[in-house]
């Protein structure tokens, strides 16, 4: 702990002094209290002395902790680490701490509560998150109090800020897809056409109701549609239905997607049942004709076993303005043996009764609201047997047909029923028709058959005879759009429409972009800066901190990269979309490239803080590798910028959302100012003012004098910053910290820290903020040496700087101090006698020349005078300066006569005032005393004079 300078004299003469330093260093941590020891002075020829130093240690119980604030964007529904607080306990007793929030939560929290640090310990704890239940576009900031038992610092903050982003359920996710064309053939516009199809999954899901979505493409893009899932083993096929729209050009072809392969999909909200609309929405059915056709026989037109109702509105129905029927006036009518009752059951449905009058009853309910229809076939009124049924086409071509039988019941809601299929009809009657299938294909029911008539062939198709036939038959429900209604199918009538022609493509797997890495090098230096560097960070959706020099000297350009895999072979093109959005629109962008892993491909745009990569250039990998790049140039400054990466290869699904990853990480820009310094010439000695220059700055052997230095903050934050005052141990150019011991050619006695310390901390330094500092030096090297000294400034944010460079040489400084500036003597009477006079303040011992404890020794201490005049030239007027007498002695007021031995003439030339003394070391005082003697004949007046004192050396 304890150190000596010097620690050993060499000699030292009987009367003098040596002033030793004694120098305490504490270690960090110790414990306090009071502490002392035994300092032992020993001499080689008069024994030893000893004196007790007694040293207190003040308690210190002082911390801190880093960072002061944390932020992250992360996903609802997820969990992990925010950030890492680390507590220093930087004082030397034990500190116990508690994290508290001073606020909700609001999703974070600590991973400890409570713990302790030892004296110069430390302790990390995290910030966790857990985003459950959160919504999308949410920003919380919770404050957490970490509060210790110190005394002096009670508790500080740490500020948590936790952004909640979206990452739909499709995000990278979907792994396969399967394209559904239809084909128009007819150039009839497809409004909402009811569309089933049997997707053969091949093991890639676990679940249908989850992981299957139907896709439109659009012009605009793609559009995610509802659909139904009806069916299928959750593993290898899933049955769906959903809505298509086709225009009416002949022979269009328009393309769908079923995806498929998403573990983490959820089930969509979509609605209970489909809506389906016929093909127009603003028809007017003037007097047009609900029909029904039933055939007992089989045999349709024959007469024998048939029956045909119908029911009509005497005033038509405008399905665009008049939603809900319940007003108007239904008229039915039957044919052949068939009767029909009708029952009105509010706005929603309408109930038709069909009896053959004999053996058989049926029931239909046309279900009738604004732009739909719906028909349910029921065998009583009180037991539901057949809804109606979409065809499908699965993945082999076959067609199929599904009926879904159900007693729980009666119809109680539209929502329970689902549409039928809808096909135009066209006759050479003029008579036209929307029909819809609404009995279950290949479902005879109790031996009896319903006939659907294809009048261009004249072939009745039974619903157990299909072999061959291009339609479903069944139960053919018809409203046509004139009075003729079913009589206008007769065996001469054009042939119906189709549906379109629906298939299925072959399994596709998907491209799915996948953001491995971020990293950015620091490239400010670097000529070529497409390579190299020195790494700052790897990771995602993280915090980089990044620094711009005020002059780029060493940081403020860097070069990121982003590594973005896919799952296969991918080959890059206009529709792959890539951009990094969120800079400062003020930064400069030097390059923009991508890469394959064998070639670059440079182009892109920078506008509004957003880089768009050119990605039309192409490129292609086997491995679906790509690395997208560009050099960023950071102007401004201090700053936080929350930045975005997104990637979508939109050629799968034409639109933003199906097929893409992004991150959302933040570039922490600190400004970093540069250095402003400077020596503060010239040096000071102490107890001498300013050195004075000749070689250099002459400094007094063994002797101190006082360097200073000073510098500001400029253009930025300057982090902490240390000051090193150096000289030239080695070459011609200061390069060595000067030492807080003894050395030689110079040490450090104390410094503007309060005790010898290099370097000095100026603490932390923002902009325009500056520091002052001082050394006290002894210079111990030989005479005559030529030293040049300067300050270097680091710091852990700018570059060093040092300041200019000063000569210091080592003489001889002699500093004398003559404590009075007159000597009175008072009235005095000319009596031409030796009466000596003394001088004013003899007796105090006034009149003291000290050599400074600063000053070299000095060999000789010299006085001399001038003659005392009135200003009046005559002889009279003028006291010889002999009369003025001097003594290191006091004889008292008016000694002599005679005149005493050590009593001393003043003269015109110097005399020797040390007599007996070669050598006057510094720090020794000699007390001056005077008297005067007045000659007679002088005139009364006012007598004055000059002594001169002077000190020398020889080196």
């Amino acid at each position: 702990w304890v150190s000596y300078n010097p620690s050993s004299i060499s000699s030292l003469q009987a009367g003098s002094n040596q002033t030793i330093t004694v120098r305490v260093s504490i270690p960090a941590g110790t414990s306090p209290g009071n502490y002392s020891c035994k300092i032992n002075a020993t001499s080689e020829n008069d024994g030893s002395d000893w004196l007790w130093l007694n040293i207190t240690v003040p308690l210190d119980d002082s911390w801190a902790r880093e960072p002061e604030s944390c932020q992250r964007s992360v996903q609802a529904n997820q969990t992990g680490v925010l950030c890492t607080v680390t507590v220093q306990n930087t004082g030397n007793v034990p500190l116990n701490f508690n994290v508290t929030p001073t606020s909700l939560t609001n999703y974070t929290y600590p991973s400890v509560t409570s713990f302790s640090i030892a004296a110069q310990g430390s302790y990390p704890f995290n910030i966790n998150y857990n985003t459950s239940g959160a919504t999308v576009g949410e920003q919380k900031i919770t404050t957490y109090n970490i509060s210790s038992n110190s005394s002096s610092l009670s508790y500080q903050l740490t500020t948590a800020s936790i952004k909640i982003v979206t990452i739909p359920w499709w995000n990278s996710s979907w792994i396969y897809r399967k394209p559904i064309y239809l084909n128009e053939i007819f150039g009839i516009e497809r409004v909402n056409w009811p569309v089933e199809v049997n997707v053969s999954v091949d093991g890639h899901i676990n679940n249908c109701t989850k992981e299957i979505r139907a896709i439109s493409i659009e012009s605009g893009g793609n559009v995610e549609i509802p659909s139904q899932v009806i069916s299928g083993d959750g593993s290898t096929w899933c049955y769906i239905v959903f809505l298509a729209n086709i225009s009416a050009n002949a022979n269009n072809e328009r393309r769908y997607y079923v995806y498929y392969g998403n573990p983490s999909a959820s089930v969509p909200s979509y609605a209970d049942s489909m809506s389906n609309t016929i093909t127009s929405t603003d028809w007017t059915f003037n007097n047009g004709k609900i029909s029904w056709h039933y055939d007992l026989d089989g045999t349709y037109g024959d007469g024998t076993g048939s029956a045909m109702a119908w029911i009509t509105t005497p005033n038509g129905v405008n399905m665009s303005t008049d939603p809900s029927y319940a007003a108007d006036d239904w008229e039915t009518s039957a044919d052949g043996s068939a009767t029909v009752t009708t029952e009105i059951n509010g706005p929603i449905y309408k109930k038709i009764e069909l009896t053959d009058g004999a053996s058989r009853t049926e029931y239909f309910y046309i279900y009738a609201k604004q732009n739909w229809f719906k028909v349910i076939y029921m065998v009583a009124p009180d037991a539901l047997t057949y809804e109606l049924n979409l065809p499908s086409l699965d993945d082999s071509g076959t067609s199929t047909a599904d009926a879904y039988y159900d007693d729980t019941g009666p119809v109680t809601s539209e929502t329970s029923y689902t549409a039928s299929r809808y096909f135009w009809c066209e006759y050479n009657t003029g008579a036209q028709g929307f029909g819809m299938v609404v009995g279950p294909a290949n479902q005879p029911f109790e031996g009896n058959t319903l006939t659907f008539y294809d009048s261009s062939t004249g072939y009745e198709w039974y619903s157990n005879d299909v072999t061959g036939q291009d339609f479903f038959p069944g139960y053919p429900f018809w409203f046509f759009t004139n009075d003729d209604g079913i009589n206008g199918a007769n065996e001469t009538a054009n042939k119906i429409k189709n549906p379109p022609n629906v298939s299925i493509g072959s399994e596709e797997k998907l491209i799915l972009p996948n953001i491995t890495s971020i990293t950015i090098y620091n490239v400010t230096n670097l000529t070529d800066k497409h390579s190299g560097g020195t790494l700052v960070k790897s990771s995602l959706n993280d915090t980089f901190n990044l620094f711009k020099d005020y002059d780029y000297h060493s940081t403020g350009v860097y070069r990121i990269e982003i590594n973005v895999t896919g799952d296969s072979s991918w080959n890059l093109s206009v529709s792959t979309i890539v951009y990094h959005e969120g800079l400062d629109p003020n930064w400069i962008i030097e390059d923009i490239w991508y890469s394959n892993g064998t070639e670059n491909f440079t182009g892109g745009t920078f506008s509004n803080g957003k880089i768009t990569w050119d990605t039309s250039l192409g490129g292609y990998n086997p491995n679906g590798e790509f690395t997208f790049y560009y050099i960023l140039n950071i102007t401004g400054g201090t700053q936080q910028r929350q930045v975005h990466f997104y990637v979508n290869e939109t050629d799968w699904t034409k639109a933003d959302g199906l097929s893409w990853d992004e991150d959302y990480s933040v570039y922490n820009i600190t400004a970093i100012g540069y250095l402003e310094v400077n020596l503060i010439m010239p040096p000071s000695i102490p107890g001498n003012g300013d050195a004075e220059q000749g070689t250099g700055y002459i400094v007094g052997q063994n002797k101190t004098f006082i360097l200073k230095a000073n510098l500001t903050c400029r253009e930025g934050l300057c982090g902490k910053v240390n000051a090193t005052v150096r000289y030239n141990s080695s070459g011609t150019e200061p390069d060595t910290p000067i030492s807080t011991s003894y050395d030689t050619p110079f040490y450090i006695m104390n410094s503007s820290a309060g005790f010898a310390q290099n370097p000095i901390s100026c603490g932390t330094l923002n902009e325009n903020e500056s520091c002052i500092l001082n050394w006290t030096i002894n210079s111990t090297g030989a005479l005559h040496t030529l030293w040049k000294m300067d300050v270097l400034f680091t710091s852990t944010l700018s570059e060093s700087n040092q300041t200019n460079t000063t000569s210091i040489y080592i003489g001889i400084i002699l500093i004398v101090n003559v404590g009075f500036q007159d000597i009175y003597f008072g009235i005095v009477n000319p009596d031409n006698e030796f009466y000596l006079y003394p001088a004013y303040n003899n007796s105090d011992d006034y009149y003291n020349v000290t050599v400074h404890s600063n000053s070299n020794d000095v060999e000789g201490l010299w006085i001399k005078g001038t003659d005392l005049t009135n200003g009046t030239p005559s002889y009279n007027t003028m006291i010889n300066v002999s009369h003025a007498k001097w003594s290191l002695t006091n004889l008292g007021d008016h000694p002599g006569p005679p005149q005493p031995a050590n009593m001393y003439n003043l003269s015109y030339e110097y005399d020797r005032i040390n007599k007996d003394i070669q050598v006057i070391p510094a720090g020794t005082n000699e007390t001056l005393y005077f008297w005067i003697d007045a000659p007679k004949g002088v005139y009364p007046r006012l007598y004055t004079g000059t002594v001169w004192i002077m000190a020398n050396s020889t080196d």
